[in-house]
């Protein structure tokens, strides 16, 4: 029996430490000291192997405190049971039921081996309280902090001339000019610039949701279809759509080469979630795409395939608290540390232009400019839980579908989430409305 209990807790001790090295090496860094982060993803596993190897030297030594030293992991397996419990009472049962199990199955271990070489004195008991607090600490740090977005609400915009009102019987897709279309429905805006054929998704629209700030992949499985729509006016090259859940999209030919779309989105209370997009743009017919963005002209950076959930780095831009603009490459897919290719600055507030630049062409050709004027103002600048390194909630990801350069790109952009890194971690966006005004223009010989 003792060689049993000996050889059951030297392995879950090599389970323990091998967990621990694993976070140490998957989850991000480059948090400050003072960051929950940084306490969940290097002290926590630093104590953990350092615990492990502390059991093993006292053991060799065949002294007591090895046996006191393991009250140290039911008693962390029972602190993230209790924390994953009470704290997020929606999503966390999994986790605490688990948590809960090994918290019971490890102390029976320890029950054995004290009911063989005896129990330590009763002052000992006090070692089982850094566990609770470690364990509850490290699911406390999984907590998403309060809504960092900044709702804004812009003047409505109103069509102009006659318009009229066609019910929910009528086309699924409206042609507002020759090159310009709109499906009411999913709210795509569609715009044909030659060969080249561009998606604009402006609604906000969230992939995936947690009840109470929690781990996305705990949460109970929830679907979100599109809003009906409540209403559809037309006048000449403009049409507007109102939805049921109180949001609208407006999109005008402002000229034979340029659009203003304008949508809105309104939340009634704050929505934390894992994956989302404020913008999302697809871009077919190109043969080599390149993006040249506002804050830093002088670069056009090519728009390449990345591997997930390892393998070909991934390129994405992003806006920080001090106002500087950069457009980065990940080391590992999409995880950090990251290289900066291109630098400049963006107050907020400042709309972004992006140019889309086919790199196939010598000398290269611009195919259109798509603008964004209110990504800047309402975007979270809060540290990411998932990608670390610094860097903030809000992205611009773009990418290839394929390894082939001409396969469709994509382009996204959020104000708020945690596609960037490891994790499936939840971010807010607060209660209020939430203004997208995006330009298209293309160039007049297309």
């Amino acid at each position: 029996m003792a060689a049993l209990v000996g050889v059951s807790w030297s392995l879950a001790l090599l389970a323990h430490a091998a967990a621990a090295i694993a976070a140490w090496v998957l989850l991000p860094g480059g948090f400050p000291l003072l960051h929950a982060r940084f306490f969940a993803n290097r002290a926590l596993p630093a104590v953990a192997v350092g615990s492990v190897i502390a059991v093993g030297v006292l053991a060799a030594r065949r002294s007591t405190g090895a046996r006191v030293l393991l009250l140290l992991f039911p008693a962390a397996w029972l602190g993230v049971a209790l924390a994953a419990g009470t704290m997020f009472s929606e999503s966390g049962g999994t986790v605490a039921f688990g948590a809960g199990c090994l918290a019971v199955v490890l102390s029976l271990g320890l029950a054995m081996a004290w009911w063989r070489f005896g129990v330590p004195p009763r002052l000992t008991w006090l070692a089982a309280l850094p566990g609770v607090v470690f364990g509850a600490g490290f699911v406390a740090a999984q907590r998403a902090p309060e809504p960092s977005t900044a709702p804004f609400a812009a003047p409505e915009v109103e069509l102009g001339g006659d318009r009229w009102t066609r019910s929910l019987a009528g086309p699924a897709s409206f042609d507002v000019a020759p090159w310009l279309r709109v499906v009411p429905s999913s709210g795509e805006v569609s715009v044909q610039a030659g060969a080249v054929g561009i998606v604009v998704e402006p609604r906000l629209e969230f992939i995936s949701r947690s009840p109470d700030r929690f781990w996305t992949v705990f949460a109970p499985l929830q679907w979100r279809g599109d809003s009906p729509v409540r209403r559809l006016e037309r006048a000449d090259r403009e049409l507007a759509v109102d939805y049921s859940d109180e949001g609208s999209l407006r999109v005008r030919a402002t000229s034979d080469q340029s659009a203003a779309i304008d949508a809105r989105t309104a939340l009634q209370a704050p929505v934390f979630s894992h994956l989302n997009s404020f913008t999302r743009v697809s871009i077919t017919g190109h043969r080599r795409l390149g993006l040249r963005f506002s804050p830093c002209p002088e670069v056009v950076v090519e728009v390449i395939h990345f591997d997930y959930p390892f393998g070909a780095p991934a390129r994405f831009a992003y806006l920080d608290a001090g106002g500087a603009f950069r457009v980065v490459q990940a080391s590992d897919a999409e995880k950090g540390p990251f290289t900066t290719l291109g630098e400049g600055r963006l107050a907020r507030g400042e709309p972004l232009s992006v140019v889309l630049v086919e790199k196939g062409d010598s000398p290269p050709r611009e195919l259109a400019t798509i603008v964004f004027h209110d990504w800047s103002r309402q975007l979270s600048t809060e540290l990411s839980p998932t990608a670390g390194w610094g860097l903030p909630q809000n992205a611009f990801e773009f990418g290839l579908a394929s390894n082939a350069p001409s396969s469709a790109a994509y382009l996204t952009l959020t104000l708020a989430g945690t596609s960037v890194g490891r994790g499936w971690d939840s971010v807010g966006h607060a209660a209020g409305s939430y203004t997208n005004r995006i330009e298209i223009r293309l160039p007049p010989s297309r």
